[in-house]
């Protein structure tokens, strides 16, 4: 089985916030502002960086707009360092977002604050957070997914973040949205010339998909140092729901949650499976009906998608991940074919087939 992967970062969305006079919906205790002064207009510039390789997309894959903006808050801290606290929380619906642009009113500050603006996590998720809450605490806050529909806000949007840093006066700003996700394009093709073998794909699956990211990124591990999310607790983890295929050929594109496993040196292609992945990694799963002669086995290929096809283990928030994958034959020495374990999960009871 050859794989071949590249990465690259997603095409970040554009968008422009004009700040005007409007109220804050939320002040500090006492009606008071914990930045210096009073309401100013200040003008941020979203940047689009632009995506190098296109995406071939299968007519299958729900449609998501990867560049919408379809709702925004925008949360002012008084300061840029762990213990600043919300001074402003601000919701704004699609119906106040046109050409990509939406007024704002800050409140002026002559010294660095913190200013975050998060796209399409709808209008429920900050409602609860409190002005006072510290800078650090928000950060790690987790955004939670309750299943794979929950990523791309019903196959709409995708959930971005972005911050200012800096004083707050009359002026003009840049700021990068960044998807909170990654996109994962796996094409698999069947490729066996030995002959009375065949092999016929009936089902993909994603597996071990984080159920959350943190609104600040998370530091990307080189080693098994420093993983996120936690893997001692399997609530952190979700399989996405398993998708039909037919034929010699499947490709299919997912969007899911950062979910960072770290490095294990040491490996190869061949070996990038088996005891030696790290636990809670994201794993691709191609099953189906692989005939040698007379006999038919039900065998999964198992593929762990990373930074590179050997050691990586990282899937790495607004990346791009294009996996094309060619199964060449059936190799019993290759760590990432499993035989007779490619049934989908719950169909064993007691190791007695229950369908």
């Amino acid at each position: 089985m050859k794989m071949f992967k590249r990465t690259m970062p997603f095409l970040t969305a554009a968008l422009l916030l004009v700040a005007c006079g409007k109220d804050a919906d939320r002040t500090t205790e006492g009606g008071k502002p914990s930045t210096d002064g009073g309401k100013v207009e200040m003008t941020f510039g979203f940047s689009a960086a632009d995506l190098k390789t296109p995406l071939a997309v299968s007519p299958a894959v729900k449609a998501v707009d990867e560049t919408l903006v379809d709702n925004l808050w925008v949360l002012q801290f008084d300061g840029d360092s762990e213990s600043s606290t919300l001074a402003l929380c601000e919701y704004y619906p699609s119906d106040r977002i046109a050409d990509d642009k939406v007024s704002v009113a800050l409140y002026e500050s002559e010294t660095a604050v913190r200013i975050y603006f998060v796209a399409n996590v709808g209008a429920e998720e900050f409602v609860s957070l409190a002005v006072g809450e510290t800078l650090g605490s928000f950060e790690n806050r987790m955004l939670s997914f309750a299943d794979e529909a929950a990523v791309t806000a019903s196959d709409a949007s995708l959930p971005m973040a972005g911050t200012y840093d800096g004083t707050v006066s009359f002026q003009e700003q840049n700021v990068t949205l960044t998807r909170m996700v990654a996109r994962l394009a796996f094409t698999c093709s069947v490729d066996i010339t030995a002959p009375g073998e065949s092999f016929a794909i009936n089902r993909i699956q994603l597996l071990s998909v984080a159920t959350g990211t943190r609104y600040k990124a998370p530091d990307v591990p080189t080693s098994q140092t420093g993983l996120f999310p936690d893997a001692a607790s399997s609530d952190n983890f979700m399989d996405y729901e398993e998708v039909s295929a037919s034929g010699s050929t499947v490709t299919h594109t997912w969007y899911l949650p950062e979910n960072l496993r770290g490095v294990v040196e040491g490996l190869t292609p061949a070996t990038k499976g088996g005891t030696d992945v790290p636990s809670g990694s994201t794993c691709i799963e191609v099953s189906g009906d692989y005939t040698k002669g007379s006999d038919v086995y039900d065998v999964t290929y198992r593929i762990y998608p990373g930074q590179n096809s050997s050691t990586d283990f990282n899937m790495i928030r607004n990346h791009s991940y294009m996996i094309t994958s060619t199964i060449k034959g059936f190799n019993h020495n290759d760590v990432r074919v499993v035989v007779e374990k490619g049934i989908p999960a719950g169909k064993y009871l007691d190791g007695v087939w229950t369908e």
